[in-house]
């Protein structure tokens, strides 16, 4: 895998379990927050409007995003160093990393 995995032989530490950890507290709680945003505005004023609306969508999308770290982290091999994937999964990486880029129009 070139000079910087010849130098240092090995598996290398990583996150492991922790971005799923994170990711996980974070969509409950993002979820709970756009929840009872939704039951005040709804139940309590009365008074739902396109912000409301918009952030529940935007909920929405955050929760899909976590999920999608949570397997890309476990399943395609990003909880782990370069150097110790396989040449599959360096694919799989360099594609996933190429159609996230901004596209020029």
């Amino acid at each position: 895998m070139g000079t910087y995995c010849d130098n240092h032989p090995g598996t290398i530490e990583t996150s492991g379990w922790a971005i799923v950890v994170v990711a996980t507290i974070l969509g409950v709680l993002s979820t709970a927050v756009v929840g009872i945003r939704m039951w005040l505005r709804i139940k309590v004023q009365r008074n739902v409007d396109e912000s409301d609306w918009m952030m529940l969508v935007a909920g929405t999308f955050t929760v899909a995003y976590l999920i999608e770290v949570c397997i890309a982290e476990k399943v395609h091999g990003f909880d782990h160093h370069i150097c110790d994937l396989t040449p599959e999964q360096i694919v799989v990486l360099l594609k996933v990393h190429m159609y996230c880029q901004p596209q020029d129009t």
